[in-house]
């Protein structure tokens, strides 16, 4: 049997993290297409409900994550999507004061 020892590296789960939430930008610009003109819509009402809709996808999304990196295991490789604890903290913040 071959064990391969991998490095604990957060670098992947960063750039996973990175692409969900422009996955989530992108899925959202689409719904406000869909039920507004972007081009005759003033900023002042895009901007609040992009992130009506955004923040609370982004929670959808961070729970996982925060389950998986506070996870107690042995290998940090095993945990899946794991974020260092203070992007988390810093996250959690972001997401529901704002």
């Amino acid at each position: 049997m071959f064990h391969i020892v991998s490095a604990s590296s957060v670098a992947p789960s960063i750039v996973l993290t990175l692409l969900a939430l422009l996955t989530i930008s992108l899925v959202v610009l689409l719904i406000l297409r869909f039920y507004l003109p972007l081009r005759t819509t003033p900023a002042f009402y895009l901007v609040p409900i992009f992130f009506a809709l955004w923040l609370p996808a982004c929670m959808v999304l961070l729970v996982p994550v925060d389950l998986a990196s506070g996870a107690k295991t042995d290998d940090e490789a095993t945990r899946g999507v794991w974020l260092p604890a203070r992007v988390l903290l810093v996250s959690w913040r972001i997401t529901y004061w704002l």
